[in-house]
């Protein structure tokens, strides 16, 4: 009885009295009810401040989490929405710690026994987070976020027609005064520090269309048994050793020899500069200094921001200056600049760079950079180029763990409840499986995240973006397909783009991924157009699937100004006399993301496929300190000299862009673009094992090949200009139709297309054309397999 008249009295109270007054009226009968119709707390007459304070709280979750789920207003992505409600249960945690009734402490919120919230098995993985300081490290390593005590580094797209009189200016002092730091921007997206507690507040400003937490990555993962090989002797003893220790890489793109011969060494520049995570905050700051003394860095190294000693960084910007500087061992100075902080903040660190570095070299991947066009970091880079100032970048160290296929939905609407929320969803038919569903393998204990992007318009990076039509959700279900383990449902309007995570607790490691449009939120909401394309990349997954082999690198590394790099072990290249071709690391991303829209948001008339990875690079080399002495195993000091070797794309891609530095001191009216093709047109061809015949040229997986220093050197000297050259009867338009097709589906002109539009780059030196290729496999439809 006392239930039913509490909920009529709950009702009118709302109606009856006034908004300042109806929360406490509420948050008393609440008190009333669990105190008095339970369990009567004989030492208190009267409800305490802090029983008010908890059943308050308590009491606003379901609104709060009908509010933030699928906002109208703006594009929230997941992870903020999970975060929001582990700090809520902090927060409750500390009420019961101030002494809470017996009965109000019984009702726990987000038990997984009473949870109705869409939260995900996750979330009760990362209950406690913000009371354990090792266990909030592991959250911000595991999802790739850059958190601390102090609020996570958030990516906010803006759309100025929503905020009023005060414009740009008014958001950026509403953020300050609500306790955002570090705030930065770069056209339509701005980068800060968001509070916890300010979580859903910020989710309610207008103006703002898009908030994500900015995941990234940048530590490159150790070699593993599958490119392991027996290292032979080397005789170091005909060359000048720089510093302490000099790469290995130095020999594999034969610069050693370059510099001797015709006597370079990066004197005649200003610098290169640097993105990664850190320069020198670990060690108390004293590891760049130990360096110089060695000899293995030079004195100069202008640091324009770094990240705080307190960070946790790696300074793997030190570790790729140790490289670049073996190779240029007279350049005058490096200079840095934090990829951390935002897309904002990387943006303007590159153009910071450019403004005083004749190169600039980057290692970091943002997971939410689109795959579809590009975002604000390849436009900075695009700006890059146009200051005649050469882009590299490392292209991951991904391998083919993606998927690129058609959107293919099932006819059929099925529901799907999401604790107090329900939606009606037509799920993708994968190529793979030819289900709604694809087997993913995650080890236990430990975290995947999966990004998807569909081909619609982003918000956030384009001049007149509308913001997508359709919102696609993804759901990761039990190997038995009966029990969703996890969502990711940030919903449209926004940009194209979810991202999964999830942290396997075992016993299981075979998960089932679904794909669903919602098919309406509500009965007679109009019919949102389908996507003609979809791309997924897996981190964290097992590569061991036979349903997963596609393109893995996309974002900043695949824009058109820069200069994509894949990677190749040092030891594994003709240098070292093993193998007759350079092999290329089984890691090494593979590229082909097509490229959809105009950075205005103009869909192009014929998708563009870049090329990338452009060249590839050495890794697996010596430094003194990278990776740090804690990371060490036999599998990172494969020569057993007590000194790390630095694996992955980031350290591929400052090596090539050493080599470029090299370049151009060599000739300084090189542009980037002639520079670009001097590496493709000299480098050693190298083959993409996985496909059944060797790749001539260009390929997604190996580009144009491995960097020969001696080439292109030798080709230099030939060379006044580099010719690029046109064709009046070549019909560029109609191979970028067929190319792309070709691309898409397997058809008999497939490789006829791909080879004449090539033969006509090479024969022409045009080498800025887009050449549509993709790896070839006799048995799959790319990117579906």
């Amino acid at each position: 009885m006392w239930l039913g008249c509490a909920s009529l009295l709950l009702s009118l109270a709302a109606l009856l009295i006034p908004q300042s007054e109806a929360q406490d009226v509420l948050t008393d009968l609440y008190i009333e009810r669990n105190i008095g119709g339970r369990a009567k707390d004989t030492d208190r007459d009267e409800p305490s401040d802090v029983d008010r304070s908890y059943a308050h709280l308590v009491k606003s979750i379901p609104d709060t989490a009908r509010r933030l789920f699928k906002p109208e207003n703006v594009q929230l992505d997941t992870l903020l929405y999970q975060l929001h409600f582990l700090h809520i249960e902090q927060r409750l945690f500390d009420l019961r710690r101030q002494g809470v009734s017996a009965a109000l402490a019984r009702d726990d919120p987000f038990s997984s026994d009473h949870m109705r919230l869409p939260l995900g098995r996750s979330f009760q993985h990362w209950r406690g987070v913000f009371r354990d300081e090792g266990k909030l490290r592991r959250f911000a390593r595991d999802t790739a976020t850059q958190l601390s005590t102090d609020g996570i580094v958030v990516d906010m797209a803006i759309d100025e027609s929503r905020l009023g009189w005060s414009g740009v200016d008014g958001l950026t002092m509403k953020l300050t005064s609500l306790g955002l730091t570090g705030i930065k921007q770069f056209k339509k997206v701005m980068s800060a520090r968001l509070p916890f507690d300010k979580i859903a507040y910020v989710s309610s400003i207008p103006g703002i269309r898009v908030l994500r937490a900015a995941q990234m990555r940048v530590i490159p993962p150790g070699p593993s048994s599958r490119s392991s090989q027996e290292l032979l002797p080397m005789d170091m003893t005909t060359r000048m050793l720089v510093g302490n220790t000099t790469s290995q890489g130095d020999i594999s793109m034969q610069t050693d020899t370059v510099r001797e011969k015709y006597g370079v060494s990066g004197s005649t520049l200003a610098c290169i500069g640097v993105l990664s995570d850190s320069y020198n905050v670990r060690n108390n700051g004293t590891n760049a200094g130990l360096l110089k003394e060695l000899g293995d860095l030079p004195e100069q190294i202008e640091v324009l921001e770094d990240l705080p000693a307190d960070s946790g960084a790696n300074d793997e910007g030190m570790g790729m200056m140790e490289l670049m500087y073996d190779v240029a061992p007279g350049l005058k100075a490096f200079a840095f600049h934090t990829a951390f902080g935002g897309q904002a903040g990387f943006a303007n660190g590159i153009l910071a760079l450019a403004n005083q570095c004749e190169v600039v070299v980057d290692d970091v991947i943002y997971y939410s950079e689109p795959m579809f066009a590009d975002g604000a970091i390849a436009q900075a880079i695009d700006e890059v180029h146009a200051m005649n100032k050469s882009y590299f970048s490392a292209c991951g160290n991904n391998a083919e763990s993606g998927t690129f296929e058609i959107f293919n939905k099932d006819p059929e609407p099925e529901t799907i409840y999401k604790g107090i929320f329900e939606s009606s969803y037509q799920f993708h038919i994968f190529n793979a499986t030819d289900a709604t569903y694809l087997p993913v393998n995650i080890s236990v204990n430990s975290t995947a995240i999966i990004v998807m992007n569909y081909d619609q318009d982003y918000f956030s990076i384009t001049e007149n973006g509308t913001g997508a039509e359709a919102d696609i959700d993804m759901f990761l279900y039990d190997e038995n397909g009966t029990q969703i383990l996890e969502y990711s449902t940030s919903g449209g309007n926004g940009d194209p783009i979810e991202s999964l995570i999830f942290t396997n607790e075992g016993p299981y490691e075979t998960f089932l991924l679904r794909l669903g449009k919602v098919a309406h939120k509500t009965p007679g909401d109009a019919v949102k157009a389908d996507p003609n394309f979809i791309m997924l990349v897996y981190f964290g997954v097992s590569r061991d699937n036979d349903f997963i082999f596609g393109p893995s690198e996309y974002g900043h590394s695949n824009a058109n100004g820069g200069c994509g790099v894949c990677a190749a072990e040092y030891q594994n290249t003709t240098a070292f006399g093993k193998f007759e071709v350079t092999k290329v690391n089984w890691y090494s991303s593979q590229g082909g993301a097509p490229i959809f829209f105009d950075p205005d948001g103009t869909r192009k008339a014929i998708p563009q496929i870049r090329e990338s990875p452009y060249v590839c690079g050495p890794d697996g080399a010596n430094t003194n300190l990278f990776p740090p002495r804690e990371y060490m195993t036999p599998e990172r000091d494969r020569e057993g000299d007590g000194l790390p070797n630095f694996f992955g794309t980031s350290a591929s891609a400052p090596h090539v862009a050493a080599l470029a530095a090299l370049i151009k001191d060599y000739n300084k009216d090189l542009t980037p673009d002639q520079i670009k093709k001097l590496l493709a047109d000299t480098a050693q061809d190298m083959d993409d094992e996985s496909t059944a015949h060797f790749d001539e040229k260009f390929d997604f997986k190996t580009g144009y090949g491995f960097v020969n220093g001696s080439a292109a050197f030798e080709e230099l000297e030939t060379l006044v200009t580099i010719a690029t050259g046109s064709d009046d009867d070549y019909d560029e338009d109609r191979l970028r139709r067929e190319a792309f097709d070709a691309v898409r589906r397997p058809n008999d002109r497939r490789e006829e297309v791909l080879l004449e539009h090539m033969a006509h780059t090479q024969a022409t030196g045009a080498g800025l054309v887009s050449v549509y290729s993709t790896t070839l496999r006799e048995e799959d439809e790319y990117g579906g397999s």
